[in-house]
């Protein structure tokens, strides 16, 4: 009887009577700060079959808001009844959008009394849970510590839930979407053993290309200066002293994300191209040319506009020859300083809606 009379209540107040008697019916948002004042008034009566009527009609005027969502949430673990049923599809979106609020900067402005008593329930039950459980993290959510629920979904820690799985799908959607990258670098060529005497060169150059889930792809150009301090060359056997030097590169990079936390990533880096270069300016006498293979590691540093600093430290092995002539395997180090921008904002910033951290 009771639940016939509340179902005609709302019948009855689902339409508001306008100018020349018109009935009007009422919107979502009306039906929501009716339901929110009943919801509250009869919890706190503790007339815990009205609040599961209230959410029924709330739900089926509104369908599956962030509201009644928590409302539903919160309610079924004060009742000991929480089940994963309760989450709906579209618990990522709802459980983005509490956070945001309650974390903006006006929050406290914006906060109605449903927000309040909600935040209340939550801290009031919590303490009857396990730490480890959804339902603790659910309290916590909704109650003290809104940003935590997303790092333990991250961590594995609920991987069963509907809400985990949303997550990592949406994860994975994002991760794969490919991003384009360029950059300009100077850099420094020290070459050691038999090439040592050319001594080391700075070099400026940049790079083109883009990334596909953890992995790097860049094309990379440059070109090398400053004259040697002074060196013996041997040449058809004869011994020239030169002072000259410069030389281009072209090559391929590519790198694997190995951790990123926040603005901060390291890769392992690899690369192959070829490189010329001349140490004696006379007609006749051919460049040095090489084919490289490389190895090493970078970090970057990303900045607000998708701009970032990035370093690499690499070994470079060179087969080079001169002419005809082949000649033995060189050893070289590489350093790199990058300056760069990349596409793929809306990615990023996604991710760390998400509170997305890299691994």
């Amino acid at each position: 009887m009771k639940k016939a009379l509340f179902i005609c209540l709302f019948l009855w107040t689902s339409f508001s009577h306008g100018q020349d008697n018109q009935v009007v019916a009422l919107t979502c948002e009306d039906v929501a700060e009716n339901c929110t004042a009943l919801f509250i008034h009869y919890y706190k009566a503790g007339n815990m079959d009205s609040v599961a009527i209230v959410m029924d009609y709330w739900e089926g005027k509104c369908g599956n808001t962030e509201q009644i969502q928590r409302a539903r949430i919160l309610f079924a673990i004060d009742q000991k009844q929480y089940r994963d049923a309760v989450l709906k599809c579209g618990i990522l979106e709802n459980v983005l959008d509490y956070k945001e609020k309650v974390n903006a900067p006006d929050s406290k402005k914006n906060m109605n009394e449903f927000d309040t008593f909600t935040k209340q329930l939550a801290d009031s039950i919590m303490t009857r849970y396990s730490k480890s459980g959804i339902s603790y993290a659910w309290c916590e959510f909704y109650g003290r510590t809104p940003d935590k629920l997303l790092k333990r979904i991250q961590n594995h820690e609920f991987d069963e839930s509907t809400l985990s799985q949303e997550y990592f799908t949406e994860v994975s959607r994002l991760k794969i979407n490919g991003s384009f990258n360029m950059a300009i670098f100077v850099g420094a060529w020290i070459p050691y053993e038999k090439m040592s005497e050319l001594g080391p060169h700075p070099e400026i150059g940049y790079s083109v290309g883009g990334s596909i889930a953890r992995f790097h792809f860049d094309a990379i150009a440059g070109y090398r200066i400053l004259h040697t301090s002074g060196t013996d060359i041997i040449y058809q056997n004869t011994i020239i002293n030169t002072d000259r030097f410069s030389g281009y590169f072209i090559g391929i990079d590519a790198g694997v994300s190995v951790l990123r936390k926040r603005q901060n990533e390291f890769f392992c880096v690899g690369g192959f191209g070829y490189e010329n270069f001349n140490v004696i300016h006379v007609k006749g006498i051919p460049a040095i040319e090489c084919n490289y293979l490389n190895l090493g590691i970078a970090y970057r540093r990303y900045f607000r506009y998708n701009t970032y600093i990035g370093i690499q430290l690499k070994y470079n092995m060179m087969h080079y020859r001169s002419g005809s002539a082949f000649y033995d395997v060189e050893n070289v180090f590489l350093t790199r300083l990058f300056f760069g921008w990349m596409s793929g904002g809306e990615k990023t910033r996604q991710l760390s809606r998400l509170q997305y951290d890299y691994q």
